[in-house]
C-alpha cells in the first residue's frame, strides 16, 4: 500500500510538472484539484486491498503445519508457478492478488536468515498464502475474459493500433478504467463490473477513433503545419485550402466509419499526397519570394536546361526556344506522340505473332524396341565358329550362308 501511495504521488507530481511546462505556471485551481484528486485516489486504494478472512488464515496455518516442504522449496514452487502463469498477465488481470502475493513473498524472504521455528512457520505461512494468491489471480483472469469479453477484446485492439505510443495520456486513462473493472471482479462484484462495461466501451471507441486519426493522418497534419510555417496562407492559398478540406473530410469519415480500415487507408493516402504537394509548393513559393534576382535567373536557366536534357534522352527533335510553358507543352506533346507510336508498333508485332502459322513438330514414337532371344540352334547357324573345336578357322574369310531364322523368338 505504501508503494502504491508513493507511485500515485509521483504521478500527480508529473501531472503538475507537465502543466507547468505547458502553461508556464500551475494555476491555483488546478493545484487544488490535483490535491483533492490525490486524496480521493488514496482513499479508494485503501478499500481496494484484499482482506484475508479468518477461515482462510486458519486454513493456511493448518497447511503450513502439515506441509513437510521447507520455505526454500515453497519459494521455488512459487517462482515456477509464476513463470508458468506469466507475471505480466497476472499483474494486469488480477492486480490485487498479484500485489498481495509479491508482498507476502518479500516478507517470507526476510525470515530466511533466521533459523527459529517461528521464522520458519511465518515464512511457510506467507509463501503458501502467496501460492493461493496466484491461483486466485489465474481464476480472476479467466473471469475477466468471460464476463468482460467485449471490453477485453476492444482493449487488445487499442494496443494493436499502438495507442500507448500515439496517445499515451489517453491510453493511461483507459487502462486505469479497465483496471477498476477488473478489481471489481477480483472483489467478487461481477454484476457491477458488467453494468459499467458499456460506458467503458464507449470511451474506448472514442480513443480508437483518435488513435486512427493520429496513425493515418499524423504525417498529413505535420506537412500542413510546416506549409503554414512557410506562409502557405499567402504563397499557396489554393493548395492549402485543398489539403485542409481533404484532411477534414477524412477526419469526418474516420469518426463515422472507424471500422472501415480499407477506405480509411485510401482516403488517408490521398490526404497525405495533397498535404505533401502543399508543403513543397509552399516551400518553393517562399523561396522565390526570398531569392535574389540572380538566384531566380539561375533557377529559370536550370529549368530550360532540364527540358533540353529530356529532349536528348528521349531522342526528340530539338524544340526551338520559346516561352517556358509553350516549350514544356510542346515537349509533352512529342513524348505522348512517341508513346503512341511505340504502342502501335507493339500491337502490330503481337498481331503478326498471333496470325503466323503454327509449326507442327513431329512426334517421335517412344515405342520400345523388341528384344530378340535366340535359341542354341540359331546361335549355331549365325555363329558356327563358337561351336567348333577350333575357335578360329584357318582363313580369315567367312563364307556367307543362307540362314533361316525360324528359331528366333521376339519378345515385345
Amino acid at each position: 500500500m505504501k508503494k502504491l501511495s508513493s507511485l500515485v504521488k509521483k504521478q500527480t507530481i508529473n501531472i503538475l510538472l507537465i502543466t507547468y511546462i505547458i502553461h508556464g505556471q500551475i494555476p491555483k485551481m488546478l493545484l487544488r484539484f490535483n490535491i483533492i484528486l490525490l486524496s480521493i485516489f488514496l482513499t479508494s486504494c485503501a478499500s481496494e486491498s484484499l482482506v484475508q478472512t479468518e477461515q482462510e488464515i486458519s486454513s493456511v496455518r493448518q497447511e503450513a503445519i502439515n506441509s513437510d516442504k521447507s520455505p526454500e522449496n515453497l519459494l521455488v514452487e512459487y517462482e515456477s508457478k509464476l513463470l508458468a502463469l506469466g507475471e505480466e498477465p497476472l499483474s494486469f488481470y488480477a492486480p490485487l492478488n498479484f500485489q498481495q502475493a509479491s508482498e507476502r513473498v518479500a516478507k517470507a524472504k526476510k525470515q530466511f536468515n533466521k533459523s527459529t521455528s517461528d521464522s520458519i512457520k511465518n515464512s511457510k505461512f506467507e509463501l503458501i498464502s502467496a501460492l493461493r494468491n496466484l491461483d486466485k489471480a489465474a481464476s480472476n483472469k479467466h473471469a475477466v475474459k468471460l464476463h468482460l469479453k467485449t471490453a477485453d477484446t476492444h482493449f487488445a485492439e487499442l494496443i494493436t493500433l499502438q495507442t500507448p505510443t500515439l496517445l499515451p495520456v489517453d491510453f493511461a486513462k483507459i487502462q486505469h478504467k479497465f483496471s477498476n473493472l477488473i478489481k471489481l471482479i477480483e472483489n467478487g462484484k461481477i454484476q457491477e463490473a458488467i453494468k459499467q462495461e458499456p460506458d467503458f466501451i464507449k470511451d474506448m471507441i472514442q480513443i480508437e477513433i483518435e488513435a486512427l486519426k493520429a496513425s493515418h493522418l499524423g504525417q498529413s497534419v505535420t506537412y500542413i503545419k510546416q506549409a503554414k510555417e512557410n506562409d502557405a496562407d499567402d504563397y499557396a492559398p489554393a493548395s492549402l485550402k485543398e489539403a485542409e478540406n481533404l484532411l477534414h473530410l477524412t477526419q469526418d469519415f474516420i469518426q463515422k466509419s472507424y471500422r472501415d480500415r480499407h477506405a480509411i487507408s485510401e482516403k488517408s493516402e490521398a490526404t497525405l499526397k495533397s498535404a505533401k504537394k502543399l508543403y513543397f509548393i509552399s516551400k518553393e513559393s517562399l523561396a522565390i519570394h526570398k531569392n535574389t534576382n540572380e538566384e531566380i535567373e539561375n533557377k529559370i536557366i536550370s529549368s530550360y536546361a532540364f527540358l533540353r536534357e529530356l529532349e536528348t534522352s528521349l531522342s526528340i527533335k530539338p524544340i526551338q526556344i520559346s516561352e517556358y510553358s509553350e516549350h514544356r507543352d510542346e515537349l509533352l506533346k512529342q513524348i505522348k506522340s512517341k508513346q503512341l507510336e511505340a504502342k502501335i508498333a507493339i500491337d502490330a508485332l503481337q498481331t503478326r505473332e498471333k496470325e503466323a502459322p503454327q509449326k507442327i513438330i513431329p512426334v517421335i514414337s517412344s515405342k520400345p524396341t523388341p528384344q530378340i532371344i535366340m535359341s542354341q540352334e540359331t546361335n549355331k547357324a549365325v555363329l558356327p565358329e563358337l561351336f567348333m573345336q577350333n575357335s578360329y578357322s584357318d582363313t580369315n574369310d567367312i563364307e556367307e550362308e543362307n540362314l533361316e531364322f525360324d528359331a528366333i523368338e521376339i519378345v515385345k
